[in-house]
């Protein structure tokens, strides 16, 4: 019987006997943890961490260059 980890109750992962991880609904088996979770992220449509990270950084250029023409022209 596998064990099974997780962050949600429908986030959850498991280790077969071959060594790969699954999730539900997951055909193809993952060779590490993090590999698996970033397959449900990509499955279910969230956001990865390098997404957020850019589109933050996007957002915090657009708020710099708003400030930077406010002070200019004021």
């Amino acid at each position: 019987m596998p064990r099974y980890w997780g962050e949600g109750p429908h986030e959850m992962y498991h280790r077969k006997e071959d060594g790969l991880w699954y999730f539900p609904g997951c055909v193809n088996g993952y060779k590490t943890l993090e590999e698996a979770k970033e397959g449900y992220r990509r499955r279910d449509g969230m956001p990865s961490s390098s997404d957020v990270d850019s589109c933050l950084a996007v957002i915090a250029m657009f708020v710099s260059l708003v400030l930077a023409y406010i002070i200019i022209v004021y």
